[in-house]
């Protein structure tokens, strides 16, 4: 996701948008790779706290995705390129010129969420809603610079098979994260082909 050899070996900034930000691991780990994290949403303000102290020139909104006002794709699109284009321009948005992250969360499908075991309130469909939800926006976009991460819940993979979506299992310890956290990453192929 980092840096892109340009013309005459100049390296440009890629621009990231990290949906679903948390408090920035993603964007911290994208900084270090040389990308400029230009836009992050979450719904959690006390995330949104975190990140913006650590992220002092990205563009910060509080938004909840999958529900209200941004349920649908088309909804979404246009709330993307209403705050995107202003940072990026408008040929660079039209022309998918971003990298765009979603990692929704994952307590719903978590196979580790004590709560959702003992009160058994989720069915299958509801449990992936938000997986579904970003794969539309993914495919609404067309951008060949995207990813997603997620758990290796048994419901997500179903998911991104029925999609023929595909995906790299990775534990994260592997690649410096201080536990051992296995993850789902959903990527176009030559992304996924350099976590091999």
């Amino acid at each position: 996701v980092g840096g892109l050899e340009g013309q005459e070996g100049a390296v440009c900034r890629v621009p990231v948008v990290d949906l679903f930000c948390g408090a920035g691991g993603f964007s911290a780990g994208a900084t270090k790779a040389g990308a400029s994290v230009v836009l992050a949403a979450d719904r959690s303000s006390c995330a949104l706290e975190v990140f913006r102290r650590h992220n002092p020139g990205t563009k910060v909104i509080k938004a909840e995705f999958g529900r209200g006002p941004l349920t649908t794709a088309k909804a979404t699109v246009a709330w993307l390129e209403s705050h995107l284009v202003p940072i990026i321009g408008q040929a660079a948005f039209d022309g998918g010129h971003y990298h765009l992250h979603l990692s929704p969360p994952c307590q719903d499908v978590s196979q580790y969420n004590c709560n959702q075991r003992q009160e058994g309130t989720h069915n299958d469909a509801e449990k992936v809603a938000l997986t579904r939800w970003c794969l539309k926006i993914v495919g609404h976009l067309g951008l060949t610079s995207w990813s997603l991460e997620q758990v290796t819940s048994p419901n997500v993979v179903a998911l991104l098979n029925q999609r023929r979506f595909a995906f790299e299992r990775v534990n994260c310890s592997d690649y410096g994260c201080p536990q051992s956290r296995k993850r789902l990453i959903v990527a176009p192929g030559p992304l996924l082909e350099r976590l091999k």
